[in-house]
Formats: C-alpha cells, sequence, structure tokens
C-alpha cells in the first residue's frame, strides 16, 4: 500500500511539472480560436492618463518625462508623476518640466505606502471618465513612438487590459542573458493565452487599461497581475507583442533574485485575495501557467525522494532515479562552477540562473502562505 501510495504521488508530481512546463504551453497554441466580435466604441472625448509612479528615480525622470510626450496618442494625453515621498532631486527635477510640458502634473503625495497606493492616489485626485484609459509605467520604462497605439488597437478591439512587450538592453551579465531567454518563452505563452482573451500575467511598465474597470488596488498585490486575474474571466484581458517597452537589464545578480522573490510572494497573495471569485478555468490556468512552476524546486525535490524512496522499497535503484540524480549532479556543478568559481560558462550559467530563480520564487511563494505580503515594491538600483 505505501508503495503505490509513493508512486502515485511520484507520477503526479512529474506530471504536473510536465504539463506546466510543456503541455499547457503547446495545448493552448494548438487548440483553434473561434472568431468573436469583440469591439469597443471609442468615445472622441476621452483621454488618456500616462502614470508614472516615481520613488527617487532623479536619474531617470526627465528622460522618462520627454519621452512620454513623444509617444503617439489618438486623444488627448495627460503625463502624471505621483512621487512615493522620494528624498533625492525626483519632484524638483520633475516640476521644472511642467513650463515645457502644460499636459505633466505632479502629485507629490508626502509620504511613502508603494507603487499601489500611488495609483490609488492618482485615481482618487484625478477621477477620471470610465470610457478614458489609463496607460501604465514605470520611470525607467522608455517606449519606441507607435507603442502606446499598439495597445490602443487591441482596446477598440474589446480588451479591457492590455499588457504590451518588453525589450531588454544591456545584457553584460547572465542574469540579463537569462531574462531574455525566459521573456522568448513567457510572452510565447502570453501570445497563445491573448488569442483566447486571457492573458494573465502583464508587464507593469507597458500596460493600459479602461478606467472603468479599475477597482482600488490592495498594496500587497502587484497591479500588472492583480488586474488582469481580476478581469480574466470576461476574456478580454490581451496582450500586444508588437507594442514595444524598453528597460535597461538588472545588472546585478542579487537585485534580481530578490525581485523574483518578491514578484512570487505579492502575485501569490494577488491569487490567495481573489481565489475564490476566480472560475474553474482560471484556477486551472493560475495553476499550470504559475503556481506550480513556482513550485518547481520543492516539486522536484519531492519526487526525487519518492523515486528513492520506492528503489528502497524494491532494494534496487530505478533508471529514473539515475536520471533525477544527474539532473541534481548538473545543477551542483552549475551553481559550483558560476558561484563559487565565478567562471562563466553559457549553459552552465542558464542552469545556475534557472535553479535560483526558481529557488528564490519558491521562498516567496511560500512565504505568502506563511501570511507574508509585502507592500512596498523595492526598485533595482543597477537598471537606472
Amino acid at each position: 500500500m505505501v508503495e503505490l501510495i509513493v508512486n502515485v504521488t511520484f507520477w503526479i508530481l512529474i506530471t504536473s511539472l510536465l504539463i506546466s512546463y510543456i503541455g499547457y504551453p503547446f495545448a493552448i497554441s494548438l487548440i483553434k480560436k473561434k472568431k468573436r466580435g469583440l469591439k469597443c466604441i471609442i468615445q472622441d472625448d476621452i483621454k488618456v492618463h500616462l502614470i508614472i509612479t516615481c520613488y527617487n528615480e532623479e536619474a531617470v525622470i526627465e528622460d522618462k518625462i520627454r519621452n512620454s510626450f513623444k509617444i503617439d496618442f489618438p486623444r488627448e494625453c495627460y503625463v502624471y508623476v505621483i512621487i512615493d515621498k522620494s528624498e533625492d532631486r525626483t519632484s524638483e527635477i520633475a516640476h521644472q518640466l511642467t513650463n515645457e510640458y502644460p499636459n505633466l502634473i505632479i502629485l507629490d503625495k508626502g509620504y511613502r505606502s508603494g507603487k499601489n497606493d500611488s495609483i490609488n492616489y492618482f485615481y482618487e485626485e484625478i477621477k477620471p471618465f470610465d470610457e478614458d484609459i489609463l496607460f501604465f509605467t514605470d520611470a525607467n520604462t522608455f517606449y519606441e513612438e507607435d507603442s502606446f497605439m499598439k495597445l490602443f488597437e487591441r482596446i477598440k478591439e474589446g480588451a479591457v487590459v492590455v499588457g504590451g512587450s518588453m525589450k531588454y538592453i544591456d545584457q553584460y551579465t547572465n542574469s540579463a542573458k537569462s531574462e531574455g531567454l525566459y521573456w522568448k518563452y513567457e510572452e510565447w505563452i502570453r501570445r497563445n493565452e491573448s488569442r483566447f482573451g486571457r492573458t494573465i500575467a502583464m508587464n507593469g511598465g507597458n500596460m493600459a487599461m479602461v478606467a472603468k474597470y479599475f477597482k482600488k488596488l490592495p498594496c500587497y498585490v502587484p497591479n500588472d497581475f492583480y488586474i488582469p486575474i481580476s478581469l480574466v474571466s470576461n476574456n478580454k484581458t490581451l496582450f500586444a507583442s508588437n507594442s514595444v517597452g524598453i528597460e535597461k537589464a538588472i545588472q546585478d545578480e542579487k537585485e534580481e533574485l530578490k525581485r523574483k522573490n518578491r514578484m512570487a510572494n505579492r502575485q501569490m497573495n494577488a491569487i490567495l485575495l481573489a481565489w475564490k471569485n476566480f472560475s474553474f478555468v482560471t484556477k486551472v490556468q493560475l495553476l499550470f501557467h504559475k503556481i506550480i512552476r513556482w513550485l518547481a524546486i520543492p516539486i522536484f525535490l519531492f519526487a526525487t525522494l519518492c523515486s528513492l524512496i520506492l528503489d528502497f522499497i524494491s532494494q534496487s535503484i530505478s533508471m529514473m532515479t539515475y536520471y533525477l540524480l544527474l539532473m541534481w549532479l548538473i545543477i551542483f556543478i552549475s551553481v559550483l562552477v558560476t558561484r563559487v568559481f565565478k567562471v562563466s560558462l553559457p549553459i552552465l550559467s542558464t542552469i545556475n540562473y534557472a535553479y535560483w530563480v526558481h529557488h528564490y520564487g519558491a521562498i516567496g511563494v511560500l512565504s505568502a502562505f506563511r501570511g507574508i505580503k509585502i507592500s512596498q515594491w523595492g526598485k533595482a538600483l543597477s537598471n537606472r
């Protein structure tokens, strides 16, 4: 009986990983999508509100504001700089540009409470009309001229929220290169989810939505995840791969791994907060697109332990155990060579990076289950 339970557990764990990383992405890419006539009538008097949340962004804020006014917009656009009690010259630099740009509005909160509080503050102060478009961005994200128009096209198609792509530059470290590989895989999934109007993860540096659907954001969830998963049941959360935001890649691996930890914690908290409101389809989507991938390291570890227990019961070593232990050995060698001996080999560096991303992601998710909530979003300094 024990052998049967362990064997079933082993195959459930292994199958869940295979479905999450291979089965789910390929399944949604192969399913044919039925065309639906989703069209949104855009009124002539709507406004676009470009929202820049800032905390100590003096290094980039001037370039960010100037770039924002070079973007093509279909209607009148206002640019808002919401300052989360910066301790540097962010406010001073931003205010100096108000004479040059009449549609530039500075909202200096006078206290620090995080990115979501800044977005909520904007909404309460400005009170945009339901038909207006909210364009969310980060201070270190820059755009090509037609970036917003590509988002706007998807809104005209019927999207209530749409996320764009992100291009990372100056990718000199192993962290940055691996992030590029990750994004190719992730954006392939997002493109296929978007075919069904069910994109559940977006980039907060390049995202737009119809103001009518905005709800006050809890402080401990990411806006670029909580908003789409809250609206995904409408089948109108889309991805615009041709809308390109540009960011400098994080150059410090420690900063990147801390970011992965915070992301996983905040996204898992968003799921826990809204879980009871999700449909069955959405729960399955979140399970295979997000949750299992976050927990891949502990799942793989438990699968290895199950295999070893089965070998102990049968008093022999199976080929499956050999394969699993070989994979752990490869991970160990990659970590040893890359982190201890500081030798940079492309394949080993990528494996090392993938392991630590999953490691810190799992810690973030498990901390969310323990009730830990991260409210203030710590920004990286090496990509400014």
